[in-house]
């Protein structure tokens, strides 16, 4: 699985991503300065790699607290390689083909762009689709936007995880004299890790609300639009009865 997953990743992201990936898959759960200092990459490298393969969910990013320290520390973050999700890249032929059977080809092309860029906030998505079909961003907003909220409400497209939640699990070193205030540490970590990805369980598949916003707006507009057309063609109608005052523009 570790051979087939980084050979994916060395086809789809390059040498550097492939070597970060082996590194985590092998060493496990890592800070920054763990990797920087086993792997013996340059720091932009291993930076580099690191936020591409979280874009991508291939890397979770996890928060440590220490929480016995007499002086509160800044959380150390720590990077965790799920070759699940690598793995997903075989099936990416068959997501595609699932979107466009069932929402259609504009959902399609859509998927394919968070197939290929990862993680993309709406205004992306728009951007991506524009240059990508040669439109204009403002002929995109709506079609993007309905086409979201569809694969959303299909469960198709979901919220991206946020990063720094604490770890599934913290484990005390098998030589450690810690023990106790290790396991006390991963309790603490485990309840605060449950309340975090409830919230984000709750929030996993709605819509943001700025999205609903905008679409009720623009559909106000469109429906003050339409009466103002209907009346502008009415008066222009009836206005040569009238003496000619509604000619047309």
């Amino acid at each position: 699985a570790v051979r087939l997953a980084c050979q994916l990743v060395l086809t789809h992201h390059g040498p550097i991503s492939e070597k970060l990936c082996r590194h985590l898959a092998i060493h496990g759960v890592q800070s920054l300065s763990d990797i920087l200092r086993v792997s013996g990459m340059p720091t932009s490298q291993v930076k580099q790699a690191l936020l591409l393969l979280i874009q991508h969910n291939y890397v979770s990013a996890y928060s440590i607290r220490d929480e016995d320290a007499r002086i509160p520390k800044p959380p150390t973050l720590v990077y965790q390689v799920n070759l699940e999700n690598v793995m997903q890249i075989l099936r990416h032929p068959r997501f595609l083909l699932h979107a466009r059977q069932e929402a259609g080809e504009e959902a399609e092309r859509l998927v394919m762009q968070l197939l290929i860029n990862g993680r993309l906030t709406y205004h992306q998505l728009v951007k991506a689709l524009a240059v990508q079909q040669g439109k204009l961003e403002a002929q995109m907003r709506e079609p993007v936007r309905n086409t979201l909220m569809a694969l959303v409400n299909f469960h198709y497209v979901e919220r991206a995880p946020p990063c720094g939640l604490p770890p599934p699990t913290v484990l005390a070193h098998p030589d450690s004299l810690k023990k106790r205030r290790s396991a006390k540490a991963g309790d603490q970590a485990g309840a605060l890790r449950g309340l975090e990805e409830l919230k984000h369980d709750k929030l996993r598949f709605q819509v943001p609300t700025d999205l609903i916003m905008v679409a009720a707006e623009e559909t106000a507009v469109k429906g003050e639009g339409a009466e103002g057309k209907k009346e502008e063609e009415f008066s222009e109608e009836e206005g040569p009865t009238q003496g000619g005052a509604g000619s047309k523009r």
